[in-house]
Order: structure tokens, then C-alpha cells, then sequence
């Protein structure tokens, strides 16, 4: 057995009067026109916090593997080893 329950929502009579007028264009009662414009905010909302997590999972990805990566120093020292061996073969 389903169980409502109500939420009140304080409006002004010139915000009922479009909310009305905006139901009524989509053949739909207010409630069920209010109803459907919460369930799409909640799901955006929901995809929008997914999104950020998996940002936030990239980011401490990318700082861990750039924490991997040689300093700048040690780089350049093996490219010079490299080029001066290279160098010498030819």
C-alpha cells in the first residue's frame, strides 16, 4: 500500500497564476506539473554530482600519477646521458 504525504508550498497569487497557466498549456494538473518539474531537478541534480565525483576521482588520479613523473632535473639529466650516447654512435 503507497503512502502521500503533502508539501505546502508558499506562492504569491501572480505565481500560482502562472504556475497554473504553465500546467494548463501541457494539459497537465499543477500538481502533477510541479511534480514532474522536481523529479527532473532531483535527477539532474543527481547526474550533476556524479559527474563532479568523477571529476574529483580524475583529479586525484592525474595528481598521482604526476606525483610519479621524474623532477624536472632528473628528466633533463637522462635526455643529456641519452643525447651524448646517441651522439657517439653516429
Amino acid at each position: 500500500m503507497t503512502t502521500t504525504a503533502d508539501l505546502t508550498i508558499r506562492l504569491t497569487p501572480e505565481e500560482r497564476s502562472a504556475i497554473e497557466k504553465a500546467a494548463e498549456a501541457q494539459h497537465l494538473p499543477v500538481s502533477t506539473w510541479l511534480r514532474q518539474l522536481a523529479l527532473k531537478a532531483v535527477t539532474a541534480e543527481r547526474d550533476a554530482e556524479e559527474r563532479r565525483a568523477k571529476g574529483r576521482e580524475m583529479k586525484a588520479w592525474l595528481l598521482e600519477e604526476l606525483w610519479r613523473l621524474p623532477a624536472a632535473h632528473e628528466h633533463a639529466d637522462e635526455v643529456e646521458r641519452a643525447r651524448k650516447r646517441d651522439w657517439g654512435r653516429r
